[in-house]
């Protein structure tokens, strides 16, 4: 075989290598970790019903946060991580486990999430975890 032959050759397999699909890491799904043990220091009335509502933009299962010091008006998606289900329903999972439902109550625990967002500062650092949850009269 002529060295052009096999210089060709040799282009051509480097060449199929990088068209070669990779393997597609499916994206890691979050919660909000296991719930902490143990009752409430405060009794609360039994509820019949608990419902977190979430504007638009969080009913999403897309994992949000900003670079503080770097276009903080913009929120960012991580790529590869996601919510196991959209944040209202993590929230409101969570606080059917942790207070007392009874078909009879009349009582019903009604929450707005505005904001459920982690913080980097511009260094890449983590800074915290936010979220802004306000109580809904009727």
């Amino acid at each position: 075989m002529s060295p052009s032959r096999i210089s060709a050759l040799a282009l051509s397999v480097l060449l199929a290598s990088c068209a070669a699909p990779t393997a597609v890491r499916a994206p890691a799904a979050h919660d909000f970790g296991p719930a902490a043990v143990g009752a409430s220091a405060t009794p609360t009335p039994p509820l019949s019903r608990i419902e977190v509502i979430a504007p638009v933009w969080l009913a999403t299962n897309s994992m949000q946060y900003r670079l503080l010091g770097r276009g903080e008006t913009e929120r960012r998606v991580f790529a590869d991580n996601r919510w196991a289900a959209a944040p209202a329903q993590l929230l409101e999972q969570r606080l059917q486990r942790r207070l007392p439902t009874r078909s009879d109550s009349r009582c019903k625990l009604q929450l707005r999430l505005d904001e459920l967002i982690q913080e980097f500062g511009a260094d890449g650092s983590y800074l915290r975890f936010a979220g802004t949850v306000r109580l809904v009269g009727e």
